[in-house]
């Protein structure tokens, strides 16, 4: 349920973000997001700071500030969608850094602009102090290989992926087992 977002007692926000559509609780591609760290949750607010998500701080299990070269080098199925978005995201000489927010239900991945990812990195740290979330690097251990098929299937169903990046992900995943 929406409502209107109060910004009193936030730890930060990111403002003019766009959430690149990898969470099955919001669909497809969304544009000027604000992203705000209180205390208890983490809220998803559209253009006009009318919070439309809350992650509960309990659910996050990872805080994780990516660049263009370390989503490329990332094999998970989440990541494979940023390699479609960055056509449409990101000009060579725009500088942009990457958000996963990785919660128990999936990961929300978000385009951060005007923000090298080390400075993403430098601002997360407090939040990730305060949330008790450590400091997770960009080759964190990969999830349930059945639950990465299985998100890797979701996304090739809605066109996300080709079918050859489809069974590239998938050959890369067994190959784990």
């Amino acid at each position: 349920m929406a409502r209107k977002e109060r910004l009193d007692g936030y730890l930060t926000r990111l403002n003019a973000v766009r959430y690149l559509g990898s969470h099955h609780r919001i669909a497809g591609i969304h544009d000027n997001l604000t992203v705000v760290f209180y205390p208890e949750r983490i809220a998803l607010c559209d253009k006009k700071l009318v919070e439309q998500i809350a992650i509960p701080v309990a659910s996050i299990r990872q805080l994780t500030a990516l660049d263009r070269d370390e989503i490329e080098s990332q094999v998970t199925a989440t990541r494979v969608i940023f390699l479609g978005a960055l056509a449409w995201v990101a000009k060579k000489s725009t500088k942009f850094s990457f958000l996963e927010i990785a919660d128990q239900d999936g990961s929300w991945l978000f385009a951060i602009p005007n923000l090298s990812s080390i400075e993403l990195r430098s601002g997360l740290d407090p939040v990730r102090r305060r949330y008790g979330i450590g400091a997770a690097a960009a080759t964190a251990p990969a999830a349930d290989p059945a639950a990465r098929i299985q998100q890797l299937d979701e996304l090739w169903s809605r066109g996300l992926v080709s079918a050859e990046e489809y069974q590239q992900q998938r050959a890369r995943i067994l190959s784990e087992l």
